[in-house]
């Protein structure tokens, strides 16, 4: 018998400058937005293979469609398969799912709702209520992939990373045969931050007045946006959330060489492998700055009562 093809078209806009765009933006989101659909089929257990495919480019515009082909290949006579209670196709379930994260993510970042009251599911669905009196319901399907998958959570952080470093990019569209949904750029921030999903196999290290020294510096105030750096040798990558530093790079207190070093509090976000049952460096964050040391010329310390050091 042959294998059964269930297509669907999802089409991603990027708003701005809608007749280019720069060729990592592009390339980079595009291979992270894959990813992250093929991890989400994995995560539904569709018994389905997928692939990802972009359809030619319309001349003069960044509507890009993406066709999503769920392969069955085990001779089932249909493409209809039951994935967490939500009967529908694959790849249909796959792009819901997607979206459904990215706006139960959008909702949870807002400061209003960062104070979870009760998480209940009944009949399919997830209700979601903060102490200030507000409501939040999607499909179990959603909530379980957001509340169960790090990998996912990691991917949709690096896809809103990838568009908010590209001053180009206004928003971000995503559109489905029954849904559009939209992402402005002011947005963009919070859905990079990286969402820590707790688990046994997780744990974050902080490591005090750590030399680091800076390759590639993010000039402006953004507390997701990771600057390079050499630390131990290696060379990392870190987002900065010294919010009280980011101000003072705003208002042009400081200036930034390669090669100058900093002294700072350096977050480990580690994983346990089960391979080698060790545990292994997976990000790293900035949490305080005590001093940046120009590569020439004398340090410039933080005075004792300065903000960034309370």
């Amino acid at each position: 018998m042959e294998p059964v093809f269930d297509e669907k078209k999802i089409k991603i806009k990027f708003e701005g400058q809608t007749h280019q765009i720069d060729v990592n933006t592009l390339a980079s989101s595009l291979m992270v937005f894959s990813e992250t659909l093929k991890e989400i089929n994995t995560e539904l257990k569709t018994g389905k293979n997928i692939e990802i495919k972009i359809e030619a480019l319309a001349p003069g515009s960044f509507e890009i469609y993406t066709i999503v082909s769920a392969i069955n290949d085990n001779n089932l006579l249909s493409a209809i398969s039951t994935v967490g209670g939500v009967v529908g196709c694959a790849s249909g379930t796959i792009a819901m799912t997607y979206t459904g994260i990215v706006k139960l993510r959008s909702w949870l970042k807002k400061e209003d709702n960062k104070d979870i009251e009760n998480i209940k599911q009944e009949n399919n669905k997830t209700i979601i209520k903060t102490k200030n009196g507000d409501t939040y319901i999607c499909d179990n399907v959603i909530y379980n992939t957001y509340n169960n998958s790090q990998i996912i959570n990691d991917e949709i952080s690096d896809q809103f990373r990838i568009l908010e470093e590209d001053s180009a990019i206004e928003g971000f569209t995503l559109s489905t045969g029954k849904e559009s949904f939209s992402v402005l750029k002011n947005d963009f921030s919070s859905l990079a931050e990286k969402v820590d999903i707790p688990g046994e196999n997780k744990r974050k290290e902080t490591k005090n007045s750590q030399t680091v020294y800076v390759i590639k510096p993010v000039l402006e105030k953004s507390p997701t946006r990771r600057w390079e750096f050499i630390w131990n040798g290696n060379r990392i990558s870190a987002n900065i959330t010294d919010i009280s530093f980011l101000e003072k790079i705003e208002q042009g207190e400081y200036r930034f060489g390669a090669g100058d070093k900093m002294i700072v509090d350096l977050q480990i976000n580690q994983a346990l492998s089960p391979i080698y049952n060790a545990w292994l460096n997976e990000s790293y964050q900035i949490i305080l700055i005590h001093e940046h040391i120009p590569r020439e010329g004398p340090p410039k310390k933080l005075g004792l009562f300065d903000s960034s050091t309370k």
